[in-house]
């Protein structure tokens, strides 16, 4: 148009068939990350929400800026390995996954993970000689006499970002609400371990609900990526070749 060439009826209609097709594709693309992202809320705040009901409003200050301090470097490190990864991981699958594409970002996922795992060990084992040398040095006295309850978030962040890892793998499948049931155990879990615990071990036990719903919503994310690499490989096998999937499988 901006040639001032004058389009033909039929140029128009391919043109705007060509617009709607992108708008479908991004809105079936977009969708599942939407819907992911509400039980992704729940799951974020949900034991600051219960802290609050349970423990009050001093409580919910405590936890949080120790939240804060351990997720600081889980962040770094998950975003380190996202950035390294993720190129490897969805450029050989494509849109066209070979089996042989599929086991080396497989491969890459694997390594990634065990190295998130040993840099989470030696995290661990560094908060546990200086924890409160590191609350107090980030916080206030008053907040560093928890500073035990870093021992507990710290893991359990590194569990929540392990399974983020791993479902990399999945997304790059196209198979992003496979795993909706993830995100909602872990939301439910969140909530339900947090009143549990929350009313009788106090902050520890809100910490202590962060690790169980992320290890549990780390199995789970382990499971369905499982389960989405055997469907793929049944795919390659019987050469039926790549499609668009935003469904659950039914494999």
């Amino acid at each position: 148009r901006s040639s001032g060439i004058p389009l033909t009826a039929e140029a128009v209609r391919l043109d705007r068939s060509l617009i709607l097709r992108a708008r479908h594709e991004w809105i079936s693309y977009a969708s599942p990350f939407a819907l992911l992202g509400i039980f992704s809320a729940i799951s974020s705040y949900g034991d600051r929400w219960v802290t609050e009901g349970v423990l009050g409003s001093a409580a919910v200050g405590v936890y949080v800026s120790i939240f804060q301090l351990a997720s600081a470097p889980v962040l770094l490190l998950s975003a380190v390995l996202s950035q390294i990864s993720s190129p490897i991981i969805f450029e050989p699958i494509g849109d066209q996954p070979t089996q042989s594409a599929l086991d080396i970002s497989k491969r890459v996922i694997a390594s990634t993970v065990v190295a998130f795992g040993i840099v989470a060990v030696i995290g661990e084992l560094v908060l546990f000689l200086f924890s409160k040398s590191l609350v107090q040095l980030g916080t206030t006295s008053a907040i560093a006499a928890h500073h035990k309850t870093i021992l507990l978030i710290f893991p359990g962040l590194c569990f929540f970002y392990m399974g983020q890892q791993v479902q990399l793998l999945g997304f790059a499948c196209r198979r992003v609400l496979n795993y909706i049931p993830a995100y909602i155990t872990n939301a439910v879990s969140t909530v339900v371990l947090s009143v549990l615990l929350g009313k009788t071990l106090g902050l520890s036990g809100i910490a202590l609900g962060l690790i169980g719903s992320n290890l549990l919503y780390l199995v789970v994310v382990i499971l369905i990526t499982s389960k989405v690499m055997v469907t793929e490989s049944r795919l390659r096998k019987f050469g039926q070749g790549f499609k668009w999937r935003f469904c659950l499988s039914t494999a």
